[in-house]
């Protein structure tokens, strides 16, 4: 009986689509993305240890990140010849969001977070895009993000922060 079930684990994890893949675009949806281990050690390696008060104060900024990827998702797109955008609601607070924007395979370009700012002291009533990337944005990410977030925020107005 015991590898019966073991055969049946090991047949069906080899058909998840979530299996680990060294190329991101190959996911349908953000939560796949998200599940996939080498992008979550992509998105560590990308912010280091920033701290950052977006969902709660002082926090890892990837953790944040991820945590706003991983509740209910969006279908993964293709923006822009091998460029994809990935973004999902945060769970249990789908005015707070997140999106990456990645390049296939699997090369990370910046996210956008929709958040409210939060401190010791409480969180701002009105919601803000802060766009992260490494590295000078090009205007086209910078604008999809942008857009991304006028089309799914809740609330306008939006407060736009760069952040390399």
């Amino acid at each position: 009986m015991k590898r019966i079930i073991l055969f049946c684990m090991t047949y069906f994890c080899l058909l998840s689509p979530a299996a680990h893949s060294a190329d991101f675009s190959k996911y349908k949806d953000t939560n796949q993305l998200v599940w996939d281990g080498k992008f979550e050690t992509a998105v560590k390696k990308y912010f280091g240890s920033r701290k950052f008060d977006a969902f709660y104060p002082a926090g890892s900024l990837s953790a944040q990140i991820l945590d706003g990827l991983g509740g209910p998702p969006d279908q993964i797109k293709e923006f822009d010849k091998s460029i994809f955008i990935a973004s999902a609601c945060r769970p249990h607070s789908c005015e707070e969001k997140a999106a990456v924007i990645f390049k296939k395979p699997s090369t990370i370009l910046a996210f956008g977070v929709i958040h409210f700012n939060c401190k010791k002291e409480g969180c701002d009533s009105s919601p803000k895009l802060s766009i992260f990337s490494q590295k000078n944005i090009s205007i086209d990410v910078k604008n999809a993000l942008e857009a991304w977030a006028f089309s799914v925020a809740d609330r306008i107005p939006l407060e736009l922060k760069i952040a390399h």
